[in-house]
């Protein structure tokens, strides 16, 4: 067991290729389970929704937890160790030279043996100064992936390797420690190509983050060099015909210092050194006031355990990368270390970008790649030891086994590896091929399929239809019957629709009146639509499917259009030729484009929750030049004693506006704030009149599907009243947990603190997927009874022509013959009583003719026609809207 384990040992020690592996890897499991705001991006399981935006705190629990796995890791070797005398003897074993094959290997009497006393810890002052340099790396680190996109961190990695040849030249200056051609050109090419790979130029810069990246980049230099020069240098054995000079061991004349000469030496030292770091991070977490804004802005209200295996995932990668990395550096040196741990962050942007790459970021990854070739190609003799595993013991060893590296084949390598990983970024390779159509969609004998309009003074009785469709806060046995529910809507309308009572207030959810000749006689509500792009069908989609159902007298369209990046997108969609048939509603006022750019602050009133009134200090700190002074987490009080919520320093940059749903999280919730009304995703398509439902002025969101879990939250459509206790609360909750706007967090707040459906008056109410998303529930497996109308088994049938078998398993009407002269794909027979359907994306489908949305955009243009009415049978008397597929 003994000759196994020391094999075992010559194995890690003289074969980097398992070491590279463990390093290349373990990079990969820390920005995976990075605290992310962005969707759509490779991640650990929760990632984004489980977010923690404490920097400090998250380092030392992932150290302490990393700590765990290497005390473990030591029983586990104890108890691999045969039964000695003492455990200091298990400090004091042979070792192999360092080019000892592992099939020459069999035992001491192979090997020269070479007692050295066990490594002791007596120089504390270099363990503390290593942890202290870990530590602050890490903990930078975390700051940076917490407030910066991860190609910020990525583009300042670059500089780790041209600082650790540096500092590498300054302290090995006596010795030729560095082959100009071999390590300093890939390495430098290197640095170029991660710059190249990782730069956008839409990037946001936030001044902390970016300084947390930078520092956290030399600190990553120094502290291999640091180890290497401190503790893992290792001698060359004596009289070793077979040992070469090559890159991954020392050059010959070094002045070596004692190191630990067994794995358990070793072992020994990396987890003082790690302990060490939990020493020191657990001191910076108690002088900082990290421990306090945890304990006011983290909420764990049924996800502790999810959220504690998440940490326990990155914990395990940061062991992993802590001990591959001092094993790689103790076999090699500290610029190899570097050098790999910066390939594999540069070759992170084929995998982990959120976005397309760009043409400059592809040939970046491709020097990247050429340049780590070309590292490993000026090394044939180390090549040989990197890769020996691969061979057969029996064979003899060929020396010339990498010739085959020409400079050729290494670009012609590198080019196809990049081609297969962008390959399938392409975005028409998941667009929806279009078939050849079966049939047409008919014509409908009418189109008034929901009677006349209610009242404009109508309100729907939200309590009621949520008893209806969800049945009692304890026990909501009823949410999973979609089917029961969606009947309820379509039938039973004067049930669920009341007149005001006399002296009744009808608040809407947005406080402004109409003119005169508005014919409205009430409120008008805005609905808010936030897009980032250039306009397209989707969005004719939307805007025709608001004018075919709202009381449009009573209603404004605001098209929030984002800008941040994109300075002259509102410009361009006023003159892009699919929104041109939209342009006179801009001058009735019935449509405004808007410009959004996230503020750096938004006033709050003085009716702020009183659970974030509780939130205050007690005692402010002092004012700034200003006059302004925090007084609470994220609210600043300026000199006029006006409050505001704030995002981010002003003059500053924020990673939010980097991440598209990051960004739409948080719109959504400071437009309602500043301006009342609806949010819509402009995926939603609109079935009926949300008035009713608008006009008590209660604040509302959608369930997640049909989940009965009180925190899960969908905020694809919200209603909030301006400026109040309900949208402040939201957004200044959002704001002081890091600018964390997902509803699944937000939801775990106003559970924890009673601000959801459970408090009829201050809270959030929630209703279910049947009002705007019904085939949610049938889609993740949840719906219980009968199957509804048009029974869809997948988000892209919608999308199609032909016509599944179940689609109309639960149609309780007589059945068209399907036939070239149509069926019953009608408006009306489209989840008939549902207020909207939500496509849930599906950005790059294209619809088929005869699909269900080619017959509602045909019942569009029927009635913008003047050919046909709505589904209230009012008719179009606007100017005539062109046909889909139309410019003008």
């Amino acid at each position: 067991m003994s000759d196994s384990l020391s094999a075992i040992w010559t194995w890690l020690y003289q074969y980097n290729g398992a070491l590279i592996v463990c390093v290349v890897i373990s990079t990969y499991g820390l920005s995976i389970g990075r605290p992310m705001l962005q969707t759509g991006a490779v991640q650990l399981p929760n990632a984004e929704v489980l977010r923690f935006a404490f920097p400090l705190s998250t380092t030392l629990l992932q150290q302490l937890i990393a700590s765990i796995f290497i005390l473990l890791s030591g029983c586990i070797l104890f108890f691999l160790q045969p039964v000695q005398r003492t455990w200091l003897s298990a400090f004091y074993k042979p070792i192999p030279p360092t080019d000892t094959r592992l099939d020459d290997y069999s035992g001491a009497e192979n090997t020269r043996e070479v007692l050295h006393p066990a490594w002791d810890p007596n120089d504390a002052r270099r363990i503390v100064a290593l942890a202290g340099i870990i530590a602050t790396e890490y903990a930078l680190t975390s700051y940076a992936f917490c407030f910066a996109p991860l190609e910020i961190y990525i583009i300042f990695r670059s500089l780790v390797l041209p600082i650790s040849i540096l500092i590498s030249k300054l302290v090995f200056s006596n010795q030729e420690t560095f082959p100009v051609a071999g390590k300093t050109y890939p390495s430098l090419l290197l640095s170029l190509g991660t710059v190249v790979a990782a730069y956008r130029h839409d990037l946001p810069w936030p001044s902390d983050a970016v300084w947390c990246a930078f520092l956290s980049s030399i600190f990553g230099a120094i502290w291999p060099v640091f180890t290497q020069y401190a503790f893992v240098s290792t001698p060359v054995p004596e009289n070793n015909s077979r040992h070469t000079g090559g890159y991954f061991e020392l050059p010959r004349g070094s002045k070596l210092q004692d190191i630990p000469q067994s794995i358990f030496t070793f072992w020994k030292y990396i987890c003082c050194v790690s302990l060490s770091c939990v020493a020191l991070l657990f001191a910076a977490v108690l002088i900082s006031t990290e421990l306090q804004q945890v304990s006011r802005n983290f909420y764990i209200s049924g996800v502790l355990f999810p959220w504690l295996l998440l940490q326990i995932q990155v914990g395990f990668f940061r062991f992993i990368f802590f001990s591959s990395t001092l094993l790689l550096i103790r076999a090699t040196c500290a610029t190899t270390a570097n050098f790999v741990i910066v390939l594999a962050y540069a070759s992170q942007m084929t995998i982990l970008t959120f976005s397309s790459l760009l043409s400059s970021q592809k040939i970046g990854i491709t020097v990247c790649i050429a340049s780590g070739v070309w590292f490993l190609k000026d090394h044939r003799q180390s090549l040989g030891t990197l890769f020996y595993w691969l061979e057969k013991p029996s064979l003899p060893r060929n020396k010339e086994y990498f010739k085959f590296f020409t400079l050729r084949r290494i670009l012609i390598t590198a080019i196809v590896m990049v081609s297969c990983h962008i390959g399938f970024q392409i975005r028409g390779f998941y667009r929806t091929e279009a078939q050849s159509p079966l049939f047409s969609p008919p014509t409908p004998d009418h189109d008034a399929y929901l009677g006349p309009r209610a009242r404009p003074d109508i309100l729907a009785n939200l309590d009621l239809l949520v008893d209806e469709c969800r049945g009692p806060y304890e026990k909501p046995e009823k949410l999973r019957d979609v089917r029961r529910c969606i009947d309820y809507l379509a039938t039973r309308q004067d049930t669920y629709f009341q007149v005001p009572e006399a002296g009744q207030a009808v608040t809407a959810t947005v406080s402004k009146q109409g003119s005169d000749d508005s014919n409205c006689g009430g409120p008008i509500i805005l609905y808010h639509v936030w897009w980032s792009g250039p306009p397209s069908w989707r969005t004719e989609l939307f805007i025709k499917s608001y004018f075919y159902t709202q009381r449009l007298a009573c209603s404004r369209l605001w098209i929030w259009i984002n800008v941040d990046h994109h300075p002259g997108a509102l410009t361009n969609w006023i003159k892009h030729p699919s929104f041109a048939k939209f342009l006179s509603f801009i001058d009735t006022g019935e449509i405004a484009l808007k410009e959004w750019r996230l503020p750096s602050r938004v006033p709050i009133s003085p009716t702020i929750d009183p659970l974030d009134r509780a939130r205050y200090y007690e005692q402010p700190g002092k004012p700034n030049s200003q006059g302004e002074v925090f007084v609470a987490d994220s609210i600043i009080r300026d000199a006029s004693g006006q409050e505001y919520i704030q995002f981010y320093k002003p003059g500053d940059q924020t990673q939010l506006t980097f991440y598209t749903v990051a960004s739409s999280d948080a719109a959504r919730l400071i437009i309602l704030h500043l301006h009342g009304g609806v949010y819509l995703d402009v995926d939603m398509l609109l079935l009926r009149d949300m008035r009713p439902l608008l006009l008590p002025g209660r604040p509302f969101s959608e369930r997640w599907g049909a989940h009965a879990d009180p925190t899960l939250y969908n905020n694809a459509l919200v209603a909030l009243p301006a400026n109040s206790s309900m949208s402040s609360y939201l957004l200044t909750s959002g704001t002081r947990m890091g600018l964390m706007y997902h509803f699944m967090i937000l939801g775990r707040m106003m559970v924890s603190e009673g601000r959801n459906e459970v408090d009829a008056k201050n809270g959030l109410l929630k209703l279910e997927s049947a009002f705007f998303d019904p085939p949610w529930p049938a889609m993740d497996g949840m719906a219980t009874g009968r199957c509804l109308v048009p029974c869809l088994k997948s988000w892209s049938d919608v999308f199609k022509a032909r016509i599944s078998e179940d689609e109309w398993s639960a149609y309780d009407g007589e059945m068209a013959p399907v036939s070239e002269h149509g069926n019953n794909r009608t408006m009306e027979n489209f989840f008939r009583g549902a207020w909207a359907y939500h496509m849930h994306n599906q950005w790059n489908a294209v619809y088929e003719q005869g699909s269900w949305i080619d017959v509602i955009a045909r019942g569009h243009d029927r009635f913008f026609a003047g050919a046909g009415t709505n589904a209230y049978g009012e008719k179009w008397t606007r100017k005539i809207l062109s046909q889909y597929g139309t410019e003008s």
